[in-house]
Parts: structure tokens; C-alpha cells; sequence
């Protein structure tokens, strides 16, 4: 919650911003203000609009310069103008057009008077946030609407107020007695500015008279970027309050990831021992019947090995026999009709095929069948191939397929391979 104070010398007035809404709180002269800021919480963040007749404003041109040496120069300036005032601050205002294009400074200060320096005792327990004058924030606010040159009249607790306001620059500003008639008052201004040469004599006559009628307190929790007069040493508290804030939100940042990464580390343990649990109630079929009088866990215990063994030199078809493939791709008229893994010594292939299209002529067919043998036999894999079965009977102790039959011609080899695929 943030707490928005009016502070003059006669009179103060208090607000606080409850989430987006702006609440009146209450408003007392000097004598009662103690027991007015003494219902603000310790730990509340403030944000004070000071109303003073005491205020100092004093526009200088300076040379156009950026970064470091920019703010080399204001330090410098501002220390020396800060030497008679308590609290000051610079704004930048414009860029002149003419000339050596200088920028204009406001430098401004609030005199440390007692009745101000009573407020701020009372509310030094507080965070304060922001200390800024009404002059600035009619300064701002006309700056915003993009308004004319025109002589402003603000009426707050503290008393009526007359600001020059000119193409966003602030050249004048002078709080009222209560007690003195305002249109007088204007009549002065008038001549006041033609006689310190800030306006000409028909400009002076023309001058517009603008009414702010604005609540000055809700303007000014609007805006969050008017110049601030506090110290750092003001701020100390505020800064701190800040930083344990911004740490108790990261930490809480943290133990929230926290809890949903453990969370959700929980659930997937959780599957992953339903998963398991369901696979350990499978039951494993035997892999072989028992043996006479070999026990049944024995013979389940072999049958795994040797299966186990088996499959681990049994080929990958896609990968371990690509060999196989590229030299088939020579012989397009063969066709395998079946492969067979065979677990030996070094491991071997029986491969059986047909000659396709078969023409009638087995001498055909058997001169391709003999260069696809003469193929394998050149591959460095290959230890021996042995033909079961030809597609014409060139050796009397094979057997002849296809000899008396025209309607295929098939055959049968057996590759012996070292070291396995």
C-alpha cells in the first residue's frame, strides 16, 4: 500500500492507493498532523507533494553534452546551488533552436523550513519513496496535455498558486496568502513578468488565465516520474524495503518451481513403478520342456543361455547383410526365395532362390547362378560356398532341380562366413 501526502504550512491531507483505488483518508491542520501520520503503518512507502512559498526555481542554459560528462556537469552545478538549500534537484526542459542549440536546466530547491522539517520527524519511521513540489506537477501535467503558454491558477489547502507555464517550460510560480485577492495578484504577475523581461508587454496583456481544477493528490498518484527532492540518505529505508521485497518474491519464485519439479518428479516415479510392478507380474514361459530328470529350473537356465547365445550371432538382415544386397543388385534375374542363418563355427548362410524370368534353358540359368557363386567366393567374408541344388546337373552327385521341369530353375548355396556377418 502506498500513502500519498499534501504537506503546507498551514494544512495536510492524506491518501492511500488500495490496490487500484484511490481512498481519502483525511485531512487536518499543523497543530493536528502528528496524530493524522501517526495512523500510517511503519512499513507504509510515502510519497510526499510539498506546498511551500519558500521554493527556489532557476532556469540555466548549459552546453549540449551527453553521458558522463553531462552528469559531471549538473553534479557541478547543483552542488553550487545547493549550497544555501537543503533539498534540490535539476530537470532538463528544452533545447534551444538558435544559436549553439544549449539545453535549459530548471534547477530547483525546497527550503528546509521548520514546519517542513516537523513533517518529516514525524514521518522519517516511514519508507519514503518520492518528495516532489506542486509546482512540478502542474509543470507536468500541462507538459503531458501539450498545453499553450498560459498563467496557471491552482487552489489547494495550502492557498492559491500562480505558475507561468510556457512551451512546456516553468518560468514562474508563487503561492498566495489566503488573505490577498487574486485577481490583484494576477494584475501584478502581469507586470512582474514584463519587467524581468520573461514576457513582452502584448504578450503579457494576452497572457491566458487557465484554471487547474484537478485534485492535486490524485495527479500526483498518477504520476510516478516528477522530480524527486529526497536525499539519498531519505531513501535509505525505502531502497532496503525495496530489496527484501524483490528477494522475498524471488525466493518465492523459487520455492514454487520447486515444489512443481518435485511434484511432478513424484508422479513420474510413480508411473515408472506401476510400469515396472506390471511388467514383473508377467509371467515368462519356459523356453524348453524339461529333460529327463534334469530339473525344470536347470533346463530353463540352459535354454536361456543357448538362446541368448544364438541371438547374439545372429545377423542384423538390415544392417550385416548389406554386403549380401549390393552384390545381388548385379544379378537382378536371381531371385531369394529364402535366407537361413545357420549358428556354426564362423556362422553360414544357406540361400535359396529361382533364375526369373526362366526362358526354358538351364544352361542359362546355371551360367548365372555360377557367376553370382564366383561373386561370393571373391568377398574377403566369405571362407567357402557349397551349391546343394543347381539349376542344371553339372556335377553327378547334386541333386538336379529344374533338369526335367522347364518351369523354373532353382538353386541352393550354402556360404560359409569367417568371423561371423
Amino acid at each position: 500500500m502506498t500513502w500519498f501526502i499534501y504537506l503546507s504550512a498551514h494544512s495536510v491531507r492524506v491518501m492511500c492507493r488500495l490496490g487500484k483505488r484511490l481512498i481519502s483518508v483525511a485531512e487536518a491542520d499543523a497543530a493536528a498532523s502528528a496524530a493524522l501520520f501517526a495512523q500510517i503503518p511503519s512499513t507504509a512507502t510515502i510519497r510526499i507533494l510539498v506546498d511551500s512559498a519558500e521554493d527556489v526555481y532557476q532556469t540555466i542554459c548549459l552546453p549540449h553534452v551527453t553521458g558522463r560528462a553531462r552528469q559531471h556537469m549538473l553534479a557541478r552545478h547543483l552542488q553550487t546551488f545547493a549550497i544555501n538549500h537543503a533539498y534540490a534537484a535539476v530537470s532538463w526542459q528544452v533545447r534551444l533552436t538558435e544559436g549553439r542549440r544549449d539545453d535549459v536546466y530548471l534547477f530547483a530547491a525546497i527550503q528546509a523550513s521548520d514546519w517542513l522539517q516537523t513533517y518529516l520527524q514525524h514521518l522519517q519511521r516511514t519508507h519514503l519513496a518520492a518528495m516532489t513540489t506542486v509546482a512540478m506537477l502542474v509543470q507536468r501535467e500541462v507538459a503531458l496535455n501539450k498545453h499553450a503558454t498560459a498563467l496557471w491558477v491552482t487552489q489547494s489547502v495550502g492557498g492559491v498558486r500562480l505558475t507561468l507555464v510556457a512551451r512546456g517550460q516553468m518560468l514562474f510560480t508563487r503561492l498566495l496568502n489566503n488573505n490577498l485577492v487574486v485577481a490583484d495578484e494576477i494584475s501584478k504577475t502581469r507586470q512582474y513578468l514584463v519587467n524581468h523581461q520573461l514576457l513582452s508587454a502584448s504578450e503579457s496583456e494576452s497572457l491566458p488565465i487557465q484554471s487547474y481544477n484537478e485534485d492535486m493528490l490524485t495527479a500526483f498518484a498518477r504520476d510516478s516520474q516528477l522530480l524527486n527532492f529526497a536525499t539519498p540518505v531519505m531513501l535509505q529505508a525505502y531502497k532496503r524495503a525495496r530489496g527484501q521485497q524483490i528477494f522475498v518474491t524471488a525466493m518465492r519464485v523459487v520455492i514454487i518451481f520447486g515444489l512443481s519439479a518435485t511434484i511432478y518428479l513424484y508422479q513420474q516415479n510413480q508411473q515408472l513403478a506401476a510400469q515396472w510392478q506390471g511388467l514383473a507380474s508377467v509371467p515368462v514361459p519356459a523356453i524348453m520342456p524339461a529333460a529327463t530328470g534334469v530339473p525344470a529350473r536347470v533346463n530353463e537356465m540352459q535354454a536361456s543361455v543357448a538362446l541368448a547365445q544364438e541371438l547374439r550371432h545372429a545377423p542384423d538382415p538390415v544392417v550385416d547383410l548389406a554386403w549380401l544386397s549390393t552384390i545381388l543388385t548385379h544379378y537382378p534375374s536371381l531371385q531369394i526365395t529364402h535366407l537361413t542363418w545357420r549358428a556354426a563355427t564362423g556362422g553360414s548362410l544357406v540361400i535359396g532362390g529361382e533364375v526369373r524370368p526362366f526362358t526354358g534353358s538351364d544352361v542359362v540359368a546355371h551360367t548365372e547362378v555360377e557367376a553370382f557363386i564366383t561373386a561370393l567366393r571373391n568377398r574377403a567374408r566369405v571362407s567357402a560356398v557349397q551349391a546343394f541344388a543347381l539349376p542344371m546337373n553339372s556335377n553327378p552327385q547334386l541333386v538336379m532341380h529344374g533338369g526335367a521341369t522347364q518351369s523354373a530353375a532353382k538353386f541352393e548355396l550354402q556360404v560359409s562366413l569367417r568371423g561371423g556377418i
